[in-house]
């Protein structure tokens, strides 16, 4: 049977995790998400190996939110994100390609604002639930 970690055991891997997360660059956009699983984790509110199921809730959480927060089609904007994670490279797609993810018509002038900031956005939730999970 496994015992369960003293408070200063927990406290030198918690250590351990922190170090790491904070000179890994690789990890410096996932820091937030492995943080939170730490402490719900060390709460007891996640059981056993529940990472995986984790990552996932926050991911659509993340999704919901920039889809609405950003006026997009959630299907399509579902669709790029499957795309992105069988391979697609997000530093290769076209405005137009952004540009089909929005539920309102643009003009030019709202074009050159709105299309950078989704195309970022959608380069942090690539690195933070992409990158580095598959």
């Amino acid at each position: 049977m496994l015992e369960e970690p003293s408070g200063e055991a927990k406290e030198k891997k918690r250590q351990i995790i922190a170090n790491l997360l904070a000179t890994e660059p690789t990890l410096y956009s996932k820091r937030k998400l492995i943080e939170d699983f730490i402490e719900k984790n060390l709460q007891g509110l996640l059981q056993g190996n529940e990472f995986d199921e984790y990552i996932e809730e926050q991911k659509q959480k993340e999704m919901s939110q920039i889809t609405a927060e950003e006026k997009l089609d959630s299907d399509k904007f579902s669709e790029m994100i499957t795309s992105i994670e069988n391979g697609l490279d997000v530093d290769g797609l076209k405005s137009d390609d952004i540009a089909q993810l929005t539920t309102e018509k643009m003009t030019f002038r709202t074009r050159r604002t709105i299309l950078p900031r989704i195309t970022e956005r959608l380069k942090a939730f690539t690195e933070t639930f992409i990158s580095g999970f598959h």
